[in-house]
């Protein structure tokens, strides 16, 4: 769903009343790859056949490849995790993260802890959208230019081989597994990416990460 598909949507799904702050909304996040994303997830299968549009996005939390959103309309809030640039909805926010993988992934010990951190969504820190250009910006974990990318990003360039860490066999060759089964490979992992030496984003590694017209 494209911006234009995203804007006949809230047209034609949204209660009247509800949909200036869902354009106004949507027009934040005209060039921002991962707010365009949310906004698509949400309004392809609006949560509880809800009437009302998007009018806040909130990041929740944010560790190696994934990122945990919290979207709000007018009376009801929602959190998403978008890994690798897929997005899913995990239901109210009201109801917290069921899922323990979720939870320990993003430092949670269980749901009362999750709820600790973060008890009402209208305090969560506002996503800000990348303003301009946003090429000084890595398109799936946002790390400047400059600095090393979240541990897991896609767009990170492996540095015994130079290709796509995700995609290459570097990371198996190096723990000498045939895959990679528990958090504590992982750890063993980053700790071997660092002292090899990560590559930092640069705008020249958008050119290998797929664009929309690609995928």
């Amino acid at each position: 769903m494209n911006r234009e598909q995203i804007h006949s949507a809230i047209t034609y799904l949204v209660a009247e009343k509800n949909r200036s702050a869902a354009f106004d909304c949507l027009k934040k996040y005209d060039n921002d790859r991962l707010g365009q994303l949310l906004l698509d997830s949400y309004y392809t299968a609006l949560p509880e056949v809800s009437d009302e549009g998007v009018e806040r996005i909130a990041l929740v939390g944010q560790k190696e490849s994934g990122l945990l959103f919290c979207l709000s309309s007018t009376s009801q809030s929602y959190l998403y995790l978008i890994i690798d640039e897929e997005v899913s909805c995990l239901g109210r926010f009201d109801e917290g993260v069921s899922d323990p993988d979720i939870l320990h992934h993003f430092g949670y010990r269980d749901k009362e802890q999750f709820f600790k951190s973060h008890s009402d969504p209208e305090l969560l820190e506002e996503y800000l959208p990348l303003a301009g250009d946003d090429s000084g910006f890595c398109p799936v974990c946002r790390s400047r230019a400059g600095q090393n990318h979240s541990f897991g990003c896609p767009v990170e360039i492996c540095p015994w081989c130079e290709g796509q860490f995700k995609q290459c066999h570097c990371r198996f060759d190096q723990l000498g597994v045939e895959a990679i089964s528990d958090e504590t490979q992982l750890e063993e992992l980053e700790g071997l990416l660092e002292k090899k030496g990560r590559i930092p984003y640069g705008p020249d590694q958008r050119l290998s990460y797929p664009s929309d017209e690609e995928k």
